[in-house]
């Protein structure tokens, strides 16, 4: 049908107004959104995600950050979080005028032996672009009482030793030491004595107040097929000044053959201990232990440590005959504190390292 002006019927009126009326709420509901969205102001943060580092510490320690942002806009910003118990708020603004920077005030609770820190802060910003903001709290923790200072230089590694267990299909293997530097001085490590079954390694460098991951490797086809042997890494660290550390390397060769096990155990040491726990009272600071060796091959201790400077040890002789003991002599400083362990290195094709406990008593 044609239509012509003033000669429009009521059903084509109806689909005419129809549609004009469905697109007048339209822009009014985009008008409306337009203006409840200019309200809101637009936060921006300096950063959403902060480091602590690798810590070092003996003990709980509370570590401070600021998160700090702005509100570029005109109208105020009401603040809410949510976070775990390991992170409080110690100060911040609930309501945030506009065009004024504020920052959030954090305490983190820092624990020895923590490991790998991920940490979330969520917060709720009210009135807001965005509403929802997620911050971060990155890092790992490590237990300073497990580690082990070299030359009272503020310079800390997490082990001195290095164990291969090496079976007739290993190809390269490889181990590793971290190393903390917590001075403001820079140091090198470099190596002056290794065994030839290691791949050489090139200079370390270590900055101040940070941490590095060292690799070794050792090739297994320049070991020799002992079931146990040591071996020592001499380590130069350069700083202030010179200092040598030695790193024992034990090598075990997984043996398959049971006979060839038998022959090589036929005439091997057999270490034991007095007691493998040793009690320390305030009222005294010499102590002895009594180590024999029950086997039929001579026992040779290669090396005895343990991680605190607080105690010192010596052993009467290196080498104990088959059937014969030595006395193993312990030290105390002021500075112990509850508990340590003790490794005692030996060429006991069985048990190479034991542990003495040494506890403090309280009584």
């Amino acid at each position: 049908m044609n239509i012509t002006e003033g000669n429009l019927s009521l059903v084509t009126k109806k689909q005419v107004v129809k549609p004009l009326l469905s697109s007048f709420l339209t822009v009014i509901f985009l008008l409306d959104s337009l203006h409840l969205s200019a309200q809101k102001s637009e936060v921006q943060f300096e950063m959403l995600a902060q480091s602590i580092g690798n810590l070092l510490i003996e003990k709980d320690t509370l570590i401070h950050l600021n998160f700090c942002f702005f509100n570029k806009g005109k109208y105020p910003i009401k603040v809410r979080y949510q976070t775990s118990s390991s992170v409080n708020l110690i100060a911040y603004d609930t309501l945030i005028t506009g065009k004024k920077k504020s920052c959030l005030k954090v305490a983190y609770q820092a624990i020895p032996n923590r490991g790998e820190v991920e940490e979330k802060i969520l917060l709720y910003l009210e009135n807001a672009i965005p509403q929802v903001a997620l911050l971060d709290i990155q890092g790992h923790i490590y237990d300073k009482s497990k580690m082990y200072e070299v030359g009272k230089e503020k310079v800390f590694l997490d082990k001195k030793s290095l164990h291969w267990k090496i079976s007739q299909t290993d190809t390269l293997l490889k181990n590793n030491i971290q190393w903390f530097n917590q001075s403001q001085n820079i140091f090198q490590i470099r190596v002056v004595k290794a065994p030839s079954f290691l791949k050489p390694l090139s200079t370390v460098i270590l900055d101040p107040s940070t941490s590095q991951i060292v690799e070794f490797t050792c090739d297994p086809h320049q070991v020799q097929h002992k079931s146990f042997s040591t071996a020592k890494l001499v380590l130069e660290i350069q700083g202030t000044r010179k200092i040598q550390q030695e790193i024992m390397i034990i090598t075990e060769y997984l043996i398959s053959d049971q006979h060839l096990e038998q022959t090589l155990f036929e005439k091997a040491p057999l270490i034991m201990l007095e007691s493998d726990t040793l009690r320390y009272h305030n009222s005294k600071n010499k102590y002895s232990l009594r180590l024999y060796n029950r086997g039929t091959g001579t026992l040779k201790i290669d090396n005895i440590i343990q991680s605190c400077g607080c105690l010192s040890t010596a052993i009467e002789s290196n080498t104990i005959p088959s059937k014969d003991s030595t006395l193993l002599y312990f030290e105390f400083s002021s500075q112990f504190k509850k508990k340590e362990n003790i490794n005692i290195y030996s060429n006991d094709p069985k048990k190479p390292v034991i542990l003495i406990h040494v506890i403090k008593d309280s009584k």
